[in-house]
């Protein structure tokens, strides 16, 4: 066979290849609108009919459960029915990462668990929420080796993609801000890449990478935790370091079960 036919056979597969993996990809994530309301967490610009419609269409793909918030108001007692959009990650025998997502256009909601699927056990990471968010529990090079492993690994809607950097993106806590600007040039690149209408012309666009410069975060390999991610002058950005590793805030990060997790994937 000469080479030009190989390159010809090459080019009949890739096309093969390409449109099954758009269409294993959920539409939702083609919808500006949904990514506006899960990075920016809050919009005025979008009404709760268009959230049902988002709920209805990842419910086709992702488990999707109601919760109930009760609360008083001038004496009476109030209960709120809201939805949970579970985002699943599998990585091996032992793991999986839980991404909670709670859509409100007045105030969303993110929480990002490890649960140990021997010991039916799930464990806090850390949060995006509009009052006191402690989001940062992730390195750069973790997200990538877990995107990757996902990317590989895992069947059905997020086989083939980098939906998982995408969706995770805004939990990677960074020491520098050379390293901010350059993962955050990287997410914006895989926004392109999943075709995301009308995504050229937004502003701004859904991405949420920070260097909190003025809390002076830093990356330390700790000998009793491992990595943490530690300030002197502000700890509460995040549950990964040792101001909170005794878990009297919600929770305490999974130390011993995220380094057994890290050296499956090779990390």
């Amino acid at each position: 066979m000469s080479i030009l036919s190989k390159i010809y056979n090459f080019g009949k597969l890739l096309k093969q290849f390409q449109p099954q993996a758009i269409l294993e990809m959920n539409k939702i994530f083609q919808d500006l609108n949904f990514w506006n309301l899960f990075v920016f967490l809050e919009r005025d610009d979008i009404e709760p009919e268009t959230i049902e419609k988002q709920l209805e269409i990842l419910s086709k793909d992702f488990r999707i459960e109601t919760g109930k918030n009760q609360y008083k108001h001038d004496g009476d007692n109030f209960q709120e029915d809201y939805s949970i959009v579970f985002f699943e990650f599998d990585l091996g025998p032992e793991y999986q990462l839980q991404l909670e997502y709670i859509p409100r256009p007045e105030g969303s909601a993110k929480y990002l668990h490890l649960k140990n699927k021997k010991e039916n056990k799930v464990h806090l990471m850390g949060w995006w929420d509009l009052d006191a968010w402690h989001p940062y529990c992730l390195r750069e090079e973790e997200l990538r080796a877990i995107n990757n492993f996902v990317k590989n690994q895992q069947k059905g809607s997020m086989s083939g993609s980098d939906l998982c950097l995408l969706l995770m993106h805004d939990f990677v806590g960074f020491d520098s801000a050379e390293k901010a600007e350059t993962f955050a040039q990287e997410v914006f690149k895989t926004f392109k890449g999943i075709g995301i209408e009308g995504f050229a012309k937004a502003d701004p666009k859904p991405i949420a990478v920070f260097y909190q410069k003025e809390e002076a975060y830093h990356w330390l390999n700790e000998a009793r935790l491992g990595f943490v991610f530690e300030s002197k002058v502000y700890n509460c950005y995040s549950l990964r370091n040792s101001a909170h590793s005794s878990g009297e805030e919600k929770g305490r990060f999974p130390f011993e079960d995220w380094k057994k997790l890290m050296s499956y994937i090779q990390l």
